[in-house]
C-alpha cells in the first residue's frame, strides 16, 4: 500500500467531510467525556507533518483540523475502503449505510484503527502546539459575544452575560481536539482544566459553575486565578471552612429575562438594580451600572446597544471578581490546588481601615490553604496597597517555593525577615512596589535561586550590585527592571558599570530592561556561566537605540561567556530594518561562529496578566 493514497484519501476526506454530529458540550469551555463530534465551519489549515508508522505503513501524515483528520483516523477503516464507506455514511438509508459498511470491511485487506496506534509523543506534540496557539482567540471572542444577552435588571443596571448554546459551541481547535474520543480527552481533559480564572473570559454566574461545571472538572483545577470584591475590604464574620462551604448551598432561585432556557441558572433577582442585588448572586457578571445620579461607575464602558434581540455590540470593562461565599464554594472543589493568584479590589475612602480589614480576611482564606506552593498577590494599582496586611496571611503558607507581590508600598524591615522564614522559597519576585528601608545587608531566603526585580521605584541602580550579590548570592536566574523615571533619582554620578560587578557565579539565566542614565548589561560581565541572555531593548523619544544595540554587540563580542546558547533582543526603537541588521551583523556573524542561537525582535508578551473587576 502506497502512502500517496492514503494522503489523498485523507486529503478527500478533508475536502468532502460534512459531519451532522453535533456536539454536546456541557460548559463554554469544554466537552462531555466520551462525546465525538465535529463542529461545522471549522478553518482548514497545515500544522504539521508527522511521519507514521503502523506495521507495514510508513507514511506521513498531513495533520491539519485536528478533529477532521482524527476522526477519520479514529474509525477502523480499510485504505482501500474509506472514500466508498464515507459515501454510503452519507445515505439517508440507515439500513443501506451499514449493509454497504459491512460489505467494504468485508473486502477490504485490513482494519487499521490508526488513531488509537498513534503513540503518546505525537498526541503531545499536537496538544502542546493547541494550547499555545491563540490564533482563533479574537475570532472565537466575537462570535461568543455575539451570544452575548443583554438584560435589563432594574432602572439603571444593565447586566450582560454569555448565553451558552449548547447545540453550537464555539471551540477553539485545543477543544475540539479534546473530544475525538475518549482517549484523546482522558489526555486533554487536565490540560483543559488545569487553570482557572475570575473573572472569566465570559460572562457566566457563578451558579453554573458551582454546581455544573466544577464538581465535574474541579479535580483538575491546580491554578486559579481570582480577583476580589470589595466585600474583601469589609470586616466579615468568620470564614467558614473550605469544608463546610462545600456542603452550604443557596435555597433561592433567580430568574433571567430572557428567551433562553436557563431554568437551571440561578441568577439575580428582576427589577433591582446591581448595588441592591447580594454580591453572591453577581459575581462574575459583566455589569454596566450607573449610579443614582446617572454618572457611570468607575471601570465602565457604556456600549453601544442594539434593541434588536437584546443584544449588544461591545464588551463590558467592567467585570465582577468573587465575593467570599462563592470564592470559598471554588476551593472546595480544587482538591489539587498548588498555586493561587489574587488581585486586590481598590482601596474605598478609608485606606488603612480597608487595609486591616483585607489582611484580617486573607489571613483566614490562607489559613485553610497551607499546601500553596506557588502565591501571587496584586494590590490597587492605583493606590498600591499597604504590604503589611500581607504579612500574617504569607505566614500561613509556609511551603511556599514561589511568590510574587505587585503593586504594594513597604517601610521598614518586617519583610525580609518574614521571606527569610520561607524555608522553601525559590522564586521571588517584587513588581511595582515603594521600598523604604529594605534590609539588604542580611542573607535572603536560603534556597532562593529565581530573583525578578521589576519597577520598583525605590530600588535603584547603584545600590543593585551590592545588594543583589549580598541579598542572594546562589541566584541562577534574575530579571532586573529599573523605574528610572521615578521622582526620586538615582545618582549614578560615580556609578562605573565596568567596576561595580554582579558576584553571582551560579547565575545562568539573565533578563535586563534598558536604564536610560546607564548601559548596566557591563555589570555582568564576570558572570562566566551566563546560559540565556535576554535584552528588552527598547527607548522612547529621549533614548539612542542605534548606539545602545552597537555597545551592546560589543559587549557580547568582547567578552568571554563560554556557556552562552541563547540570545534574545526584543526591540522596540523606530530604527529601520536595514540600519538594524548592519549595526548587529558582526554579532550575527560572532553567534554563527559560537554556535550561539541569536533570536531578534521575538514577540513580546507581557509578564502580567490584567484583571478588571471592582
Amino acid at each position: 500500500m502506497q502512502s500517496s493514497n492514503l494522503v489523498n484519501n485523507i486529503r478527500w476526506s478533508f475536502a468532502n467531510s460534512s459531519s451532522d454530529r453535533i456536539l454536546h458540550d456541557d460548559a463554554w469551555r469544554g466537552a462531555e467525556t466520551g462525546r465525538c463530534g465535529a463542529v461545522k465551519g471549522m478553518s482548514l489549515y497545515e500544522m504539521h507533518c508527522y511521519k507514521c508508522s503502523f506495521g507495514f505503513l510508513d507514511f506521513e501524515v498531513l495533520y491539519w483540523t485536528p478533529i477532521r483528520l482524527l476522526s477519520l483516523l479514529s474509525s477502523p477503516l480499510s485504505i482501500q475502503g474509506d472514500l466508498e464507506l464515507q459515501q454510503s455514511i452519507k445515505m439517508k438509508n440507515p439500513q443501506k449505510a451499514k449493509n454497504r459498511s459491512s460489505q467494504t470491511k468485508r473486502t477490504s485487506v485490513t482494519h487499521e484503527d490508526l488513531f488509537n496506534r498513534l503513540p503518546d509523543e505525537v498526541l503531545l506534540e499536537i496538544i502542546r502546539y493547541l494550547v499555545d496557539d491563540r490564533s482563533e482567540y479574537v475570532e472565537n471572542q466575537a462570535k461568543k459575544m455575539e451570544q452575548g444577552t443583554t438584560l435589563m435588571s432594574g432602572e439603571e443596571t444593565v447586566l450582560w452575560i454569555y448565553e451558552h448554546k449548547p447545540k453550537s459551541p464555539i471551540l477553539s481547535s485545543f477543544q475540539s481536539f479534546s473530544i475525538v474520543n475518549c482517549r484523546v480527552h482522558s489526555i486533554c481533559g487536565p490540560i483543559l482544566w488545569k487553570s482557572v480564572r475570575f473573572p472569566s473570559q465570559m460572562s457566566t454566574p457563578m451558579s453554573f459553575w458551582n454546581q455544573k461545571i466544577l464538581p465535574r472538572h474541579g479535580c483538575h483545577v491546580e491554578k486559579l486565578e481570582v480577583g476580589l470584591r470589595r466585600e474583601w475590604l469589609k470586616v466579615l464574620p468568620e470564614l467558614d471552612s473550605i469544608e463546610q462551604a462545600a456542603e452550604d448551598q443557596i435555597r433561592r432561585r433567580y430568574s433571567l429575562r430572557s428567551s433562553a432556557d436557563v431554568s437551571t441558572i440561578r441568577f439575580i433577582e428582576e427589577d433591582k438594580d446591581y448595588w441592591q442585588v447580594d454580591s453572591v448572586h453577581s459575581d462574575n457578571l459583566a455589569v454596566d451600572c450607573k449610579d443614582k445620579y446617572g454618572i457611570s461607575a468607575p471601570g465602565t464602558e457604556i456600549p453601544t446597544r442594539h434593541n434588536l434581540g437584546g443584544k449588544q455590540n461591545s464588551a463590558l470593562r467592567k467585570l465582577c471578581g468573587l465575593s467570599p461565599e462563592n470564592l470559598l464554594k471554588v476551593l472546595s472543589q480544587c482538591e489539587k490546588l498548588t498555586t493561587l493568584h489574587i488581585d486586590c479590589p481598590p482601596h474605598s475612602h478609608d485606606p488603612e481601615t480597608d487595609v486591616h480589614n483585607l489582611g484580617c480576611n486573607l489571613t483566614g482564606l490562607l489559613s485553610h490553604l497551607g499546601h500553596l506552593q506557588h502565591l501571587k498577590i496584586r494590590g490597587d494599582p492605583d493606590q498600591r496597597t499597604a504590604v503589611k496586611c500581607f504579612f500574617e496571611p504569607i505566614k500561613r503558607v509556609p511551603l511556599l517555593e514561589s511568590l510574587e507581590l505587585a503593586y504594594f508600598h513597604h517601610v521598614g524591615p518586617e519583610l525580609t525577615a518574614i521571606l527569610l522564614d520561607l524555608k522553601n522559597l525559590k522564586h521571588l519576585v517584587l513588581k511595582n512596589a515603594l521600598l523604604f528601608d529594605w534590609d539588604w545587608s542580611r542573607r535572603g531566603p536560603p534556597h532562593l535561586v529565581n530573583l525578578a526585580m521589576l519597577e520598583c521605584a525605590t530600588f535603584f541602580l547603584s545600590d543593585a550590585p551590592t545588594a543583589i550579590s549580598t541579598w542572594a548570592p546562589n541566584l541562577t536566574h534574575l530579571e532586573l527592571y529599573f523605574e528610572d523615571n521615578f521622582c526620586i533619582r538615582d545618582d549614578l554620578t560615580e556609578f562605573d558599570p565596568h567596576r561595580n560587578q554582579f558576584c553571582l557565579p551560579a547565575l545562568t539565566h539573565l533578563k535586563i530592561w534598558p536604564h536610560s542614565d546607564c548601559r548596566y548589561f557591563h555589570c555582568f560581565k564576570d558572570c562566566k556561566n551566563l546560559r540565556h541572555l535576554t535584552y528588552y531593548q527598547h527607548w522612547g523619544p529621549h533614548g539612542d537605540a542605534s548606539a545602545d544595540l552597537s555597545e551592546f554587540s560589543d559587549f557580547i563580542t568582547t567578552n568571554v561567556f563560554p556557556q552562552l546558547k541563547v540570545i534574545v533582543i526584543t526591540h522596540w526603537s523606530e530604527l529601520p530594518p536595514a540600519d538594524v541588521a548592519t549595526i548587529l551583523s558582526s554579532l550575527k556573524v560572532f553567534c554563527n561562529s559560537r554556535g550561539i542561537e541569536l533570536d531578534y525582535d521575538p514577540p513580546y508578551a507581557d509578564r502580567e496578566d490584567r484583571l478588571f473587576f471592582k
